[in-house]
């Protein structure tokens, strides 16, 4: 069944919505058997979710959907945790380029929402 939000359609699956659909789409696909269910790639959706950069509100409904995938290695052998941890390192790294006006572009999240995605994890 197609997913559809103001017009648009974001897939047939929870994996498409993550990808592209906003927020409140993601939200309202997340169900155990989809949140289950792995990518072609192996990741399941929680690693994807992060790999997008996700908001905190969609990672903490697919580890409630789907706890196992909390304590599972995705495609590249990394737990949610480790994702977590490095898209941290990251926005923190551009948070420090742009305070120092070395580099100025738009932060899609602040490297507090991390520290809070890393929490949820542990």
């Amino acid at each position: 069944m197609p997913i559809f939000f103001d017009g648009e359609v974001f897939g047939e699956s929870l994996q498409s919505a993550i990808r592209q659909a906003p927020d409140a789409v993601v939200l309202e696909c997340i169900e155990p058997s989809a949140a289950a269910h792995p990518f072609e790639d192996g990741d399941l959706p929680l690693h994807v979710a992060l790999r997008h950069c996700r908001s905190e509100q969609i990672v903490a409904a697919l580890a409630a959907a789907y706890p196992a995938a909390v304590e599972t290695p995705g495609r590249d052998g990394r737990l949610p945790l480790h994702l977590a941890c490095m898209l941290h390192a990251a926005e923190s790294a551009r948070a420090q380029k742009v305070e120092e006006g070395s580099q100025k572009v738009h932060l899609d999240h602040s490297p507090n929402q991390w520290v809070a995605v890393v929490r949820l994890l542990l």
